[in-house]
């Protein structure tokens, strides 16, 4: 008779790092990228802005943004007028206080917006802005954008600041 004898079989199992560092690699990039598109506003700093500080903890919300650096004038990523530290041109100034080119670009994308507004109806025309301003700028050119935002019908104001 035949004695049936069995092997002992190695049971060490040999674990491939590599494979699993490259998938915790991917998913921390994927992570981050999510991570950092989660807030529902993307604000775009250019880099003649400086945000002043505050201890708010309000988060943003989508809507047409105003960016006042110490040089420019941009509308939802548009430069609409220059000025220097705050300074307009007299010829882009009427009424002592409406920006004319600011009142253009906003009337055309109010326009835009009450358009979109009609054919959706889940949309509305809110005439909400965020203010994006360099900390230096002066208070007369503060009031002339508030001004001419709100004689373009966009009396909602939200600020960004970074948070202290």
């Amino acid at each position: 008779m035949k004695r049936i004898t069995r092997r002992k079989s190695s049971s060490l199992v040999e674990l491939n790092i590599t494979a699993l560092l490259d998938m915790f690699t991917m998913l921390l990039i994927f992570l981050l990228i999510n991570y950092s598109t989660a807030s529902s506003t993307n604000i775009k700093a250019s880099g003649y802005l400086s945000f002043p500080k505050s201890t708010s903890d309000k988060k943003t919300v989508d809507m047409l943004s105003i960016i006042v650096d110490k040089y420019n004038i941009i509308v939802d990523g548009r430069l609409v007028v220059k000025h220097n530290k705050g300074i307009l041109a007299e010829n882009e100034i009427e009424d002592g206080y409406k920006i004319v080119p600011l009142y253009d670009a906003l009337i055309k994308y109010s326009e835009k917006t009450k358009y979109i507004a009609s054919q959706n109806k889940k949309m509305e025309a809110e005439g909400k802005v965020i203010l994006q301003m360099d900390k230096d700028i002066p208070f007369s050119l503060l009031r002339q954008v508030m001004y001419t935002a709100g004689q373009a019908e966009y009396n909602d104001f939200k600020f960004i600041a970074l948070k202290k």
